[in-house]
């Protein structure tokens, strides 16, 4: 009995972003070389779920199709007699034909700017990541992410104290009142990227702004869940009750033909996009506003 069957409706090679639910682009990895490597050991050292990554290669589950593409697409030697499965190892590699590589879906974009270069990394580490759900309080795992890239890239960003005008912009830290209305009204509310934007590291991003596609990979979001949450946290007002705000990074959008139809984000666990959760729509939210970090890029 044949241990491959030819998909009906083969999967392009390489991978295509629309044709993943969270439009990741693929980053090519090389495979053959290592006898203990398999899709478990790849997607473990990236982050993510083996399904996930054989599902992203080649739109399928079927585990002979699997065997199917491995042999046609990544040409990998036959499997000795008894054995049900191809294996990476003895692999054939010709990047000119995209033999002998897998595809690892990334977040963010494979273009690349100097001038976001700070945003670029949160991605990157994010991606690296094999811990993407640090749990916590939400504007406490942005700060972490950006915090650590800042130092990686040599552009520091101001300690979190709770205690600090930054800080307590970044966490919304209305309390005291008295003192939390000396701060800028045009930050004020608008947490992280209000933040950022204070000390010049970040220019803010509204919200018909970010549904525009203005946003860049690493970009520092918040949102409230009604557009009146906000307005009481800028007046150093709770929100009420029932209702809650939400900060978190920017990866990339996704798209519906050419229409942006969503985004993916990183929080601290509690919406972050994976196999798991979906990305977050216009609609989630009653108030957004975001920062792109660095230079103003001009849209």
């Amino acid at each position: 009995m044949s241990i491959t069957k030819e998909p009906t409706i083969k999967a392009p090679w390489p991978p295509v972003r629309t044709n993943d639910t969270l439009y990741r682009y693929p980053q090519p990895y090389q495979v053959g070389s290592d006898k203990s490597e398999n899709f478990f050991t790849i997607a473990k050292k990236h982050g993510m779920g083996a399904s996930d990554l054989v599902y992203y290669n080649f739109l399928t589950k079927d585990p002979k199709e699997i065997n199917w593409y491995l042999a046609n697409y990544v040409a990998c030697p036959a499997p000795k007699a008894g054995e049900k499965y191809y294996g990476f190892y003895g692999a054939t590699y010709n990047p000119a034909k995209n033999t002998g590589v897998i595809f690892i879906p990334k977040f963010g974009e494979p273009r690349r700017s100097y001038l976001n270069r700070l945003g670029e990394k949160i991605v990157d580490n994010y991606n690296l990541s094999t811990k993407k759900r640090p749990g916590g309080l939400c504007y406490e795992a942005c700060y972490a992410r950006v915090k650590e890239a800042a130092k990686q890239v040599g552009s520091p960003v101001p300690a979190f104290d709770n205690k600090s005008e930054f800080s307590r912009l970044w966490g919304s830290l209305i309390a005291p009142q008295k003192s939390w209305l000396t701060f800028p009204e045009e930050y004020r509310g608008k947490g992280a990227p209000g933040a950022m934007a204070s000390v010049g590291l970040g220019y803010l991003v509204d919200s018909q702004g970010i549904w525009s596609g203005r946003l860049i990979p690493g970009a520092v979001i918040q949102t409230w869940h009604a557009f009146g949450d906000f307005d009481r946290v800028k007046e150093g007002k709770s929100v009420t009750d029932g209702s809650y705000g939400h900060s978190f990074v920017f990866l990339n959008y996704v798209y519906s033909g050419s229409a942006i139809s969503g985004i993916d984000i990183a929080d601290q666990g509690y919406q972050g996009t994976d196999e798991k959760n979906r990305p977050l729509t216009q609609g989630d939210y009653g108030y957004w506003v975001g920062a792109n970090l660095g230079f103003d890029f001009g849209f």
